[in-house]
């Protein structure tokens, strides 16, 4: 969340002009790629650059985006063309060197960083999701030619200039009817419909939609998925401009196994229709079978409200809660959509938790006319407290949000940590009786029917059945979308004329103390460390390592990003010719150079804060 003055964000013109698209709205092109980019050893000069001139000329705004929207409603062939956004991952901030790096934790740490609480195992992941992924660029279109066409000029580009290379691309397309999207997943469902809005407007369409599709007088009374703005943006530390605003993006791959799910999902549908006294393939118990997954209906309608779908009415219904399925006998608690958002889960309760709102973006993927995989993506204020709050805390618990529900069926994962060890206090109650990572669900006979046992309890109303996993991530990365003057404002990395400042005195200071005298060298290198921890902690969010050579250090190596750390080479082989305090604090960068045998790199690593915060 957004902290003092910018906790409650109101919204303003000034902001969607400043705010890359994407963030608030889903870009509605029919195909998308995610580009994933690796930039060169020490061409930092050149990709700031690059960004600021080729890359946010194109990119596309909110308000960009808001004005395409008001055409295209009035025409409804109107062609946006090409969307454009970029983010950078925590790597790609600390090899630009730029002053602040986003200060999320689990950003910081990475994706492959946090895997043990996500769940995600090493044997899953694609290589190429193994390497470096400093930025990635997402571009759209509703033209796949033009959109592979811009992709290899991008390759092109890159090569020409020799500041990185495209790891990854991944091409994904999303539904369209009379150019509208349809969000379905890759196992048929629509999705979608209960995404947060964030303004006035949408407010008014939403409220117009439900009113339409239900009946109700006021719909929001049953639920409403406003959310304000400071749940989804964040200041942007690159720019001290007003109005500007970055997001957190969350990217996974995942790879589906649809012959899998049709298939327990044929079981479990038996079982139904056995129940109900209906023929075993009969598409009633088929259907249900799939709402009980995930929660809804293919078409989109709640199984929470009733036990068939309900066409085109029932896929705009988004006004229901859980208060009056205490049991989980409309809707299981093991439902993705529970799982996900409780809602009002318990008679007379408010949400269970907290909501841990995200504002999803996905497309799919297709194999032959086949679709196989999913690229999720999604945006909020922060990835610890919202994205990872759902994947481990919520869909990777057997307990949540009703214990002994069991993972989530569509995205559980497996952490490597216990379910005892999230929670100790049960440890020692053994008798809690909780269920493993995969494990047989629990689903009604008939809809609605239970009696007052816990569902796990109730033999005679419910039946258990597995439910495999057939969603696997194969790769992705945390990012930042900083705003469009942020990436204007990147500046190259140039070495002031004059080092005397208060803060390079302290450096020249302590350095003088080196030499001046062979002794003390471990003094010096925690004086050393706390100089630059005291700039790289306050502007970079870093920790920092310093490494004394008494050997020749490489130009390239003097300064490194190393598993989250920077480490500083100091190279200390030469022995300069000794001066005063005095002397070598009216030293300028050149001056200093002539007296010592250090490099250009370790001398500007030594003395200048602009390189290493890159103002």
């Amino acid at each position: 969340m957004i902290s003092g003055e910018n906790k409650h964000i109101t919204e303003t013109k000034e902001i969607y002009e400043n705010l890359q698209g994407n963030i608030l709205k889903f870009h509605g092109r029919q195909y998308g790629y995610h580009i994933f980019l690796k930039f060169r050893e020490w061409r930092q000069r050149e990709v700031k650059k690059w960004i600021r001139e080729d890359i946010v000329p194109t990119i596309t705004s909110t308000e960009d985006q808001i004005q395409d929207g008001k055409k295209r409603k009035k025409d409804k062939k109107h062609d946006g063309g090409l969307f454009t956004t970029f983010g950078l991952s925590a790597q790609g901030y600390s090899y630009l060197h730029l002053r602040s790096i986003p200060s999320d934790i689990a950003y910081m740490k990475g994706m492959k960083g946090r895997r043990h609480l996500l769940g995600d195992r090493d044997e899953d992941q694609s290589l190429a999701y193994a390497d470096t992924l400093h930025a990635v660029l997402v571009l759209a279109d509703d033209s796949l030619k033009k959109l592979k066409k811009e992709k290899q000029k991008l390759e092109e580009k890159l090569a020409v200039l020799g500041i990185g290379e495209v790891v990854i691309a991944e091409l994904g397309s999303v539904q369209k009817k009379d150019g509208q999207v349809e969000m379905t997943n890759g196992f048929g469902f629509r999705d979608g419909i209960s995404s947060p809005y964030f303004t006035k407007k949408d407010e008014k369409a939403y409220l117009k939609e439900q009113q339409k599709a239900t009946g109700l007088e006021d719909p929001l009374e049953i639920f409403n998925p406003d959310t304000s703005l400071d749940e989804i943006l964040v200041n942007d530390e690159l720019t001290r401009a007003p109005h500007t605003f970055g997001s957190y993006y969350v990217f996974r791959k995942y790879d589906l196994n649809t012959l899998g799910f049709n298939k327990d999902i044929q079981e479990i549908g038996k079982q139904i229709n056995l129940k109900a006294n209906k023929k075993e393939n009969d598409p009633y118990g088929i259907d249900l079978a799939g709402a009980y997954i995930f929660g809804r209906f293919k078409d989109g309608t709640p199984v929470v409200k009733r036990d068939t779908p309900e066409g085109n009415k029932g896929a705009k219904d988004n006004t229901f809660d859980f208060s009056d399925d205490a049991y989980g006998s409309k809707c299981p608690f093991h439902a993705h959509i529970r799982k996900m958002n409780p809602r009002k889960n318990l008679p007379d309760n408010e949400p269970y938790y907290p909501k841990a709102t995200i504002t999803r973006r996905g497309m799919n993927q297709e194999t032959g006319g086949t679709i196989t995989g999913l690229l999720f993506g999604c945006f909020q204020s922060s990835i610890i407290n919202q994205f990872e709050k759902l994947q481990a805390g919520w869909a990777n618990i057997s307990w949540e949000p009703a214990g002994r529900a069991g993972v989530d069926p569509i995205i559980g994962n497996k952490p490597e940590v216990s379910d005892y060890e999230f929670t100790p206090e049960l440890y020692a109650e053994s008798e809690v009786g909780l269920l493993p990572y995969r494990q047989r669900y629990s689903f009604p006979y008939k809809h609605g029917v239970h009696s007052n046992l816990p569902f796990d309890l109730d033999e005679e109303n419910y039946f258990t059945h597995s439910f495999d996993a057939h969603t696997k991530m194969v790769g992705g990365e945390y990012f930042f979308f900083p705003s469009i003057p942020g990436l204007k404002e990147l500046k190259d990395v140039n070495a002031p004329e004059n080092t005397n400042t208060p803060m390079l005195q302290r450096l020249q200071y302590v350095v003088t103390k080196l030499w001046t005298s062979d002794e003390d060298l471990q003094n010096f290198r925690e004086d050393y460390r706390g100089c630059l921890q005291e700039w790289l902690g306050l502007h970079m969010h870093a920790s920092v390592r310093l490494v004394l050579s008494e050997t020749k250090v490489n130009t390239n190596d003097v300064y490194t990003i190393e598993d989250g750390y920077v480490m500083v080479y100091l190279d200390i082989s030469g022995k300069p010719n000794h001066l005063s305090n005095e002397q070598i604090r009216q030293l300028s960068l050149d001056e200093f150079r002539k007296y010592n045998e250090l490099s250009l790199v370790t001398a500007s690593v030594l003395f200048d804060p602009y390189f290493l915060m890159g103002w």
